[in-house]
C-alpha cells in the first residue's frame, strides 16, 4: 500500500511538469477533461491535485486552457478541513495581452497565470444517504488580471449515495460563488469626433463585488467496483457573470460608439469528463 501510494505521489508531481510548459475564456461551449488525485499521507495530512484541460467547441480556437491545482490539506475532524494550494494555468495567448497584462508569450507560445490559494471546508452528514460539503476559498492572482487580483470562491455541494445503486452511482448538484478584488482600472476610450484634447482621460473604477456563479449537476460512479480507488464523473455546468446594483463596481461598461463593452461578462457552458484516483 506504502509503495503504491508512493507511485502515484510521483505520477501526480510528473503531471505536474508538464503543465508548466500549457482570466477570461472565450464565450461559448467547452468541453473539460480532467483528473483528480488524493494522496493520503497520514491521518492528518494529505496531497491532492487536479488537473484539468479545456477545448472550445466552436471552430477556430479548439484548445482553450491548461491547469494544475496542487494541494496540501490538514484534517482537523471528519467535518472540517483546511487547505493550501497552488495553481499553474497555461492560457492560449492572445496579442493583446502584451498590452493588457505587460507580459509577452512563455517559451510554450502560452500565457501563465499563478494562483496561490488558501481555505477551508466543512463537510456534514445530513442522512446515511445525503452528505453537503461546503468550502471557502481566498485566492492571489499573478499577473494582476483586468477583473481581479484576488478572489474569494464559496462553494457548496449536495450528493446523494445509496450503497445499492448499479455502479455507485451518486449523483450530485454543486454551486459556485465568486467575489472579485483588486482588478485594474481601464481607461475608456473616447469617441474621437467628440473627444477634445482638453478633455481629461476617464477610467473604470475595479470591479469589486461579487460577479460570477457557475451551477453543476452530475453523476459518480465506479466502473470497475473491484478497484475502489477508481471513480468517474461526467456533469454539466453552467457559468454566468453579472452585476448586482449597489455591490461593488460593475463589469459589461457601455462604450459609446463601440459594439464590444469594456470587462464583458464572461458566460459559457461546461461539458465534463473527470477521472478519480483516490489512495485514503
Amino acid at each position: 500500500m506504502k509503495e503504491s501510494r508512493s507511485i502515484t505521489l510521483i505520477m501526480s508531481l510528473l503531471l505536474l511538469i508538464p503543465m508548466t510548459k500549457a482570466q477570461d475564456l472565450t464565450p461559448g461551449n467547452k468541453v473539460w477533461y480532467s483528473n483528480y488525485t488524493y494522496v493520503r499521507l497520514n491521518s492528518r495530512f494529505y496531497l491532492d491535485n487536479f488537473l484539468v484541460a479545456s477545448f472550445d467547441l466552436n471552430e477556430g480556437h479548439p484548445f482553450g486552457f491548461v491547469q494544475t491545482d496542487l494541494g496540501l490539506n490538514y484534517r482537523l475532524s471528519k467535518k472540517v478541513h483546511f487547505l493550501v494550494a497552488y495553481s499553474n494555468t497555461q492560457m492560449r495567448y492572445f496579442d493583446s495581452y502584451e498590452y493588457r497584462y505587460d507580459r509577452e508569450s512563455n517559451w510554450w507560445d502560452k500565457f501563465t497565470v499563478h494562483r496561490i490559494g488558501v481555505g477551508g471546508q466543512y463537510r456534514l452528514k445530513l442522512s446515511p444517504k445525503w452528505r453537503f460539503n461546503q468550502k471557502l476559498v481566498a485566492q492571489y492572482y499573478t499577473p494582476q488580471l483586468e477583473k481581479f487580483r484576488f478572489r474569494g470562491v464559496y462553494s457548496g455541494k449536495l450528493s446523494f449515495r445509496h450503497r445499492k445503486a448499479p455502479l455507485q452511482m451518486t449523483p450530485y448538484v454543486q454551486y459556485f460563488l465568486y467575489y472579485y478584488a483588486g482588478g485594474k482600472e481601464l481607461e475608456i476610450p473616447q469617441v474621437e469626433e467628440t473627444f477634445s484634447e482638453f478633455e481629461e482621460e476617464q477610467f473604470t473604477e475595479p470591479p469589486n463585488g461579487l460577479h460570477r456563479y457557475r451551477l453543476r449537476a452530475g453523476l459518480r460512479f465506479k466502473p470497475i467496483p473491484s478497484y475502489k480507488p477508481l471513480s468517474m464523473v461526467f456533469y454539466y455546468a453552467a457559468q454566468r457573470e453579472f452585476n448586482l446594483d449597489g455591490f461593488g463596481s460593475a463589469l459589461n461598461i457601455p462604450v459609446e460608439g463601440r459594439s464590444r463593452p469594456l470587462l464583458p461578462f464572461n458566460n459559457f457552458n461546461i461539458i465534463g469528463a473527470q477521472l478519480n484516483l483516490i489512495f485514503n
